[in-house]
Protein backbone atom coordinates (compact mmCIF):
# COMPACT_ATOMS: atom_id res chain seq x y z
CA UNK A 1 0.00 0.00 0.00
CA UNK A 2 1.30 3.74 -1.07
CA UNK A 3 1.80 5.97 1.85
CA UNK A 4 -1.36 8.43 1.63
CA UNK A 5 -0.98 12.17 0.10
CA UNK A 6 -0.52 14.95 2.23
CA UNK A 7 -1.92 18.00 1.72
CA UNK A 8 -0.93 21.41 3.39
CA UNK A 9 -4.12 23.68 3.80
CA UNK A 10 -3.13 27.15 4.51
CA UNK A 11 -5.89 29.71 5.75
CA UNK A 12 -6.06 33.37 4.88
CA UNK A 13 -8.11 34.42 8.22
CA UNK A 14 -7.41 34.90 12.31
CA UNK A 15 -11.07 34.12 12.67
CA UNK A 16 -11.53 30.63 14.13
CA UNK A 17 -15.08 30.79 12.69
CA UNK A 18 -14.48 32.66 9.83
CA UNK A 19 -16.36 31.91 6.59
CA UNK A 20 -12.67 30.94 4.71
CA UNK A 21 -12.45 28.07 7.47
CA UNK A 22 -16.14 26.85 6.80
CA UNK A 23 -15.61 27.11 2.62
CA UNK A 24 -12.00 25.14 3.41
CA UNK A 25 -13.53 22.50 5.20
CA UNK A 26 -16.34 21.82 2.59
CA UNK A 27 -13.36 21.42 0.27
CA UNK A 28 -11.42 19.10 2.33
CA UNK A 29 -14.36 16.79 2.67
CA UNK A 30 -13.71 14.51 -0.45
CA UNK A 31 -10.10 14.66 0.61
CA UNK A 32 -10.53 13.10 3.58
CA UNK A 33 -13.47 11.01 2.50
CA UNK A 34 -10.89 9.30 -0.01
CA UNK A 35 -9.05 7.95 2.56
CA UNK A 36 -5.66 8.62 0.51
CA UNK A 37 -5.08 12.15 2.26
CA UNK A 38 -3.42 13.68 5.48
CA UNK A 39 -4.59 17.22 5.70
CA UNK A 40 -2.17 20.02 7.71
CA UNK A 41 -4.45 22.45 8.38
CA UNK A 42 -2.05 25.41 9.20
CA UNK A 43 -3.64 27.69 11.66
CA UNK A 44 -2.17 30.95 11.76
CA UNK A 45 -2.99 31.64 15.17
CA UNK A 46 -0.75 28.87 16.08
CA UNK A 47 2.08 30.62 13.90
CA UNK A 48 4.75 33.23 15.21
CA UNK A 49 3.24 35.36 12.48
CA UNK A 50 6.08 38.27 11.59
CA UNK A 51 7.00 40.57 8.61
CA UNK A 52 10.57 39.61 6.98
CA UNK A 53 13.46 41.47 9.35
CA UNK A 54 11.45 41.29 12.39
CA UNK A 55 13.26 38.83 15.20
CA UNK A 56 10.44 36.03 14.77
CA UNK A 57 10.60 35.95 10.82
CA UNK A 58 13.16 33.29 11.05
CA UNK A 59 10.60 31.48 13.71
CA UNK A 60 7.79 31.82 11.37
CA UNK A 61 9.83 30.21 8.35
CA UNK A 62 10.83 27.46 10.53
CA UNK A 63 7.14 26.82 11.21
CA UNK A 64 6.28 26.92 7.83
CA UNK A 65 8.31 25.87 5.12
CA UNK A 66 8.70 22.14 5.98
CA UNK A 67 5.07 21.73 6.86
CA UNK A 68 4.57 22.89 3.28
CA UNK A 69 7.77 21.40 1.85
CA UNK A 70 6.36 18.08 2.37
CA UNK A 71 3.15 18.38 0.97
CA UNK A 72 1.79 16.62 -2.31
CA UNK A 73 -0.77 19.52 -2.67
CA UNK A 74 -1.24 22.64 -1.09
CA UNK A 75 -5.17 24.10 -0.77
CA UNK A 76 -5.33 27.73 0.07
CA UNK A 77 -8.46 30.11 1.23
CA UNK A 78 -8.69 33.61 2.12
CA UNK A 79 -10.52 36.43 2.34
CA UNK A 80 -10.92 38.97 0.23
CA UNK A 81 -9.93 42.49 1.72
CA UNK A 82 -9.93 45.48 0.15
CA UNK A 83 -9.62 44.21 -3.73
CA UNK A 84 -6.77 41.54 -2.58
CA UNK A 85 -6.07 38.80 -0.17
CA UNK A 86 -5.42 39.05 3.73
CA UNK A 87 -2.65 40.17 5.08
CA UNK A 88 -2.48 37.01 7.24
CA UNK A 89 -1.77 35.04 3.98
CA UNK A 90 0.87 37.07 2.83
CA UNK A 91 2.86 36.79 5.38
CA UNK A 92 2.89 33.08 5.00
CA UNK A 93 3.12 32.57 1.51
CA UNK A 94 6.76 35.01 2.23
CA UNK A 95 7.44 33.28 5.18
CA UNK A 96 7.76 29.85 2.19
CA UNK A 97 10.88 31.28 1.35
CA UNK A 98 12.84 31.58 -1.91
CA UNK A 99 12.64 29.39 -3.67
CA UNK A 100 9.29 28.77 -2.27
CA UNK A 101 8.16 25.39 -0.42
CA UNK A 102 5.13 25.99 -2.84
CA UNK A 103 7.64 25.61 -6.01
CA UNK A 104 6.54 23.07 -8.21
CA UNK A 105 3.91 22.28 -5.90
CA UNK A 106 -0.32 21.86 -7.25
CA UNK A 107 -2.17 24.50 -5.38
CA UNK A 108 -5.62 25.03 -5.29
CA UNK A 109 -7.67 28.43 -3.81
CA UNK A 110 -10.73 28.93 -2.39
CA UNK A 111 -11.47 33.21 -2.15
CA UNK A 112 -14.77 34.11 0.33
CA UNK A 113 -15.70 37.72 0.22
CA UNK A 114 -19.34 40.01 1.78
CA UNK A 115 -19.82 41.17 -1.70
CA UNK A 116 -21.80 40.33 -4.70
CA UNK A 117 -18.63 40.04 -7.16
CA UNK A 118 -17.31 37.50 -4.46
CA UNK A 119 -12.93 37.13 -3.95
CA UNK A 120 -12.16 37.42 -7.71
CA UNK A 121 -9.37 40.18 -7.36
CA UNK A 122 -8.23 38.15 -4.39
CA UNK A 123 -7.67 34.92 -6.02
CA UNK A 124 -6.53 36.84 -8.91
CA UNK A 125 -3.44 38.38 -6.69
CA UNK A 126 -3.35 34.86 -4.73
CA UNK A 127 -2.65 33.51 -8.51
CA UNK A 128 -0.16 35.93 -9.46
CA UNK A 129 2.22 35.36 -6.23
CA UNK A 130 1.83 31.48 -6.63
CA UNK A 131 2.67 31.17 -10.49
CA UNK A 132 5.65 33.86 -9.37
CA UNK A 133 6.58 31.24 -6.91
CA UNK A 134 6.93 28.05 -9.38
CA UNK A 135 3.40 26.94 -7.98
CA UNK A 136 1.25 24.68 -10.44
CA UNK A 137 -2.04 26.45 -10.37
CA UNK A 138 -4.72 24.52 -10.56
CA UNK A 139 -7.59 25.58 -12.12
CA UNK A 140 -9.95 27.70 -11.82
CA UNK A 141 -10.53 28.38 -8.18
CA UNK A 142 -13.24 29.00 -6.20
CA UNK A 143 -15.11 32.69 -5.45
CA UNK A 144 -17.74 32.62 -3.11
CA UNK A 145 -19.94 36.17 -3.30
CA UNK A 146 -22.32 36.79 -0.32
CA UNK A 147 -20.49 34.37 1.92
CA UNK A 148 -22.69 35.68 4.83
CA UNK A 149 -25.81 33.97 3.07
CA UNK A 150 -24.05 30.93 2.26
CA UNK A 151 -22.87 29.20 5.26
CA UNK A 152 -24.71 28.40 8.60
CA UNK A 153 -23.50 29.82 11.55
CA UNK A 154 -22.32 26.08 12.47
CA UNK A 155 -20.38 25.69 8.91
CA UNK A 156 -23.39 23.99 6.64
CA UNK A 157 -23.06 25.41 3.23
CA UNK A 158 -26.46 26.61 2.27
CA UNK A 159 -26.36 26.44 -1.14
CA UNK A 160 -25.50 23.45 -3.35
CA UNK A 161 -23.61 25.17 -6.66
CA UNK A 162 -21.13 26.81 -3.93
CA UNK A 163 -20.39 23.43 -2.47
CA UNK A 164 -20.51 21.27 -5.25
CA UNK A 165 -18.07 23.75 -6.46
CA UNK A 166 -15.74 23.87 -3.37
CA UNK A 167 -15.84 19.81 -3.54
CA UNK A 168 -14.85 19.94 -6.72
CA UNK A 169 -11.63 21.95 -5.62
CA UNK A 170 -10.77 19.49 -3.01
CA UNK A 171 -11.30 16.69 -5.87
CA UNK A 172 -9.32 18.45 -8.67
CA UNK A 173 -6.26 18.19 -6.22
CA UNK A 174 -6.79 15.08 -5.38
CA UNK A 175 -7.23 13.93 -8.94
CA UNK A 176 -3.60 15.98 -9.53
CA UNK A 177 -2.03 14.33 -7.25
CA UNK A 178 -2.74 10.74 -8.07
CA UNK A 179 -1.81 11.49 -11.83
CA UNK A 180 1.09 14.25 -11.47
CA UNK A 181 4.56 13.22 -10.84
CA UNK A 182 4.56 9.54 -8.78
CA UNK A 183 8.02 10.38 -8.60
CA UNK A 184 7.81 12.84 -5.84
CA UNK A 185 5.89 10.84 -3.31
CA UNK A 186 8.19 8.43 -1.24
Amino acid sequence: MSKPFHVAALIGSLRPDGYSRKALAVALDPLVASGEVTIDEILPETLDLAFPGQPEWERLQAQLVPRVAKADGVLIATPEYNGSYSSTLKVQIDGLGYPSALQDKPVAMIGVASGRAGAIRALEHVRSVCGHLGALLLPPGVSVPSVERIFSPDGECLDEQVERLLRQTGQRLLNHMRTGDATRRG
